[in-house]
């Protein structure tokens, strides 16, 4: 819970973002609009569907149209079943690729998702 709590730390935006974070087969959702943090919620699931129904579903609770930005991160890929399923659905649908920690060069093939899986956790203990 330590990395939920540093993100709402920081304002949260004024445009309407929900930013879905993939954890092999749990989710974490914030929901942020008009400097506003709305929503911080752990899910499981056990298909895309389910996770494009906890998206949908924010959506529609909190109001927010077609112009939210939609951004995963973490254990997710532009070739996985997940992320074409959110595409098909979401207008603006966005791989968070953002790393805070520089990582030796000889990295490079490693998948970004990899990365940031530690990179959240670095970021937690500094």
């Amino acid at each position: 819970m330590q990395h939920e709590t540093l993100v709402m730390k920081r304002p949260a935006a004024e445009e309407a973002v929900i930013t879905v974070e993939i954890w092999f087969h749990s989710i974490v959702l914030f929901a942020e609009h008009k400097g506003e943090w709305l929503l911080l919620q752990h899910r499981l699931y056990q298909t895309p569907q389910d996770v494009l129904y906890y998206v949908l579903n924010c959506k529609q609770q909190w109001n927010m149209g077609d112009e939210v930005i939609v951004r995963l991160q973490g254990m997710v890929e532009q070739q996985s079943a997940l992320y074409q399923l959110l595409h098909q659905y979401i207008l603006n649908l966005k791989i968070n690729s953002e790393l805070v920690f520089t990582y030796p060069g000889n990295t490079s093939d490693i998948p970004n998702h990899t990365k940031q899986l530690v990179d959240r956790i670095l970021t937690c203990v500094s």
